[in-house]
């Protein structure tokens, strides 16, 4: 359980979900702190968080409803977390249209992920205490630990005002496809990301499942690694 008083904001668009989470956040042993909005910047909310005293912070991923927020969950959880507040984002039933996208701009920096039609009381418990130990005390699970991996660009798909790249790691799957937002990528690199192409980049290839994963670090690899890449692994 939490320690007494321990307080967990809220950070919601909805005034029904935000009470709702707040019921929840209280079953688990937290003193709730609803998070009422407008928020223009993310420093607004970790000065809302400073105020109220707050050790954790759940946020739902979608809070532009009503101009609430200038920035969305994702984002809000990333900063909370390198500003050492251990933060939760919050999905909701369209995880999967933001987990290539804007989710995953930021998982390098989100511990923990959780679908809002699974969340219970134990569930949150689990994941603030995954998120303090991660940014706390530097403990970082094994599937969470980044290494260098080969992407090999499969698929490049517009999504609204993004372009996601869809690659194979074959260090993490030999079949399964992961995505992420063109725009992650350094600009100089942006125009040699092409279908068949190359990149390298610092990957949790540990994680379970594709919306687990996180990129960062891209480089372009020099010919004599493309060529090493064919050696090892093919077409694929």
């Amino acid at each position: 359980m939490p320690s007494a008083g321990e307080t967990i904001l809220i950070v919601d668009d909805d005034a029904q979900s935000r009470s709702n989470y707040t019921l929840l956040a209280r079953s688990a042993g937290y003193r709730a702190e609803p998070v009422l909005g407008p928020l223009r910047s993310i420093g607004q909310l970790l000065a809302v968080a400073k105020k109220c005293g707050a050790r954790y912070a759940l946020c739902d991923h979608r809070l532009s409803e009503g101009h609430y927020a200038s920035f969305q969950g994702a984002e809000a959880v990333a900063g909370c977390n390198k500003a050492r507040m251990p933060a939760a984002v919050l999905t909701t039933g369209y995880q999967q249209t933001y987990a290539d996208t804007s989710i995953r701009k930021w998982r390098r920096w989100i511990p923990s992920l959780i679908p809002s039609t699974k969340i219970t009381p134990q569930l949150l418990r689990d994941a603030c205490e995954r998120c303090r130990k991660e940014v706390l005390e530097a403990i970082v699970p094994m599937e969470r630990r980044g290494c260098r991996a080969v992407l090999t660009v499969k698929e490049l798909i517009p999504r609204g005002s993004e372009t996601v790249v869809r690659v194979r790691i074959t260090q993490w799957s030999t079949t399964e496809l992961a995505g992420f937002p063109l725009s992650m990528v350094p600009v100089s690199l942006q125009e040699k990301i092409a279908v068949g192409a190359f990149l390298f980049a610092s990957v949790n290839t540990g994680a379970s499942s594709a919306d687990d994963l996180f990129f960062e670090n891209f480089e372009l690899p020099h010919p004599d690694d493309i060529k090493a890449i064919h050696t090892q692994f093919g077409g694929r």
